[in-house]
This record gives C-alpha cells, sequence and structure tokens, in this order.
C-alpha cells in the first residue's frame, strides 16, 4: 500500500495519521442510460468488487470511492479510489456491462494520480468528441444538403462549453 506515514507527538502521545493515496479513472460510458450513471457505477462497481474479490475487496474500497464529476449528457465519469485498490476496482470494470438492465459498455480513457491532471484529460476528451461530431454533422449536411448547418454546429459547441464549464468547476472541491 501507498501510505505516508506522519508521526504527531501532542501532549505525550504519539498519535499516527496517515494520507492515502488516490487515483482519479475518467471512464466513458458507451449506451443509453435513463438513470444517474455517476452513482449506478459506483453502486455496480461496489458489487462487483466484493463478488470477485470478496470481503478483502470490499473492505479495501469500502467508504474510499467516490464519483467526483459526472457528465450524463457525454457519459464521462470521474471515479475517485484508493491506489492500493486500483487493479480491482479496473478490473471489475471488465465485468461491467449493464447499469440499471440498459446494455453499456464501460472504458477507462485515463489513469491519474491528481484531480486536476483528470479534469484536464476529461476537457481533452469532451473537445475531441465534440470536434468529432462537428466533423460528422457537417459531412452529413454535405451530403443531404450540400451545406453545414449553423444551428447544428452551435448546439454541439454550446454543449461542449456546458461541460467544460461544470468539469471546471470540480478543480476546487
Amino acid at each position: 500500500y501507498s501510505f505516508c506515514t506522519l508521526l504527531v507527538l501532542k501532549k505525550g502521545y504519539a498519535f499516527t495519521m496517515t494520507r492515502v493515496k488516490r487515483r482519479y479513472l475518467t471512464l466513458k460510458v458507451r449506451g443509453r442510460v435513463s438513470c444517474s450513471i455517476g452513482e449506478a457505477i459506483l453502486h455496480e462497481v461496489r458489487k462487483l468488487v466484493g463478488e470477485i474479490y470478496g470481503d478483502v475487496g470490499a473492505g479495501m474500497i469500502a467508504n474510499q470511492m467516490a464519483i467526483k464529476w459526472e457528465g450524463s449528457s457525454h457519459g464521462v465519469v470521474i471515479l475517485r479510489g484508493p491506489a492500493g485498490a486500483l487493479r480491482m476496482y479496473r478490473s471489475s470494470l471488465v465485468f461491467l456491462n449493464s447499469l440499471n438492465d440498459e446494455e453499456v459498455s464501460v472504458s477507462v480513457s485515463h489513469v491519474s494520480g491528481s484531480i486536476n491532471k483528470s479534469v484536464k484529460k476529461t476537457i481533452s476528451l469532451l473537445r475531441n468528441e465534440a470536434r468529432s461530431r462537428a466533423r460528422q454533422s457537417r459531412m452529413r449536411s454535405l451530403r443531404e444538403n450540400g451545406e453545414a448547418t449553423a444551428a447544428d454546429l452551435n448546439e454541439i459547441i454550446s454543449n461542449l462549453d456546458e461541460a467544460i464549464h461544470s468539469i471546471s468547476q470540480v478543480k476546487g472541491s
């Protein structure tokens, strides 16, 4: 485990404080989900780790896993968990193929040791996705009408701006 121990002396007693290192996973969820994907993924990961690794695995991640950011409209989630159990909860994502009886595909886009790096990678992922959708929209419009409509492109840009604004607020928390 990656624990950093600090010995603090107070009134003649020795207290041990530990700092648990964490990892941030940027997940891309593909598929239609009608619920909050962050909470559903968190619930399923905890359940799967318990099934695969038993009580030891469930105990290692019990209260340490959390959703730091969720972009349901884009299918992107930032999941925080303990670094010592990274392989456990990352490998459990392989068996995650449905959320609330709806078929999904979950892939890990990025693993980071800090929330700032994870946020930067998520913004980059969303920008690339928006560029790809804009390119596809332009190509579709060119095929159908002979020109790309500005309304389609403005909608894609506004969705991207909303996502970047909401994830930029995560850096402070």
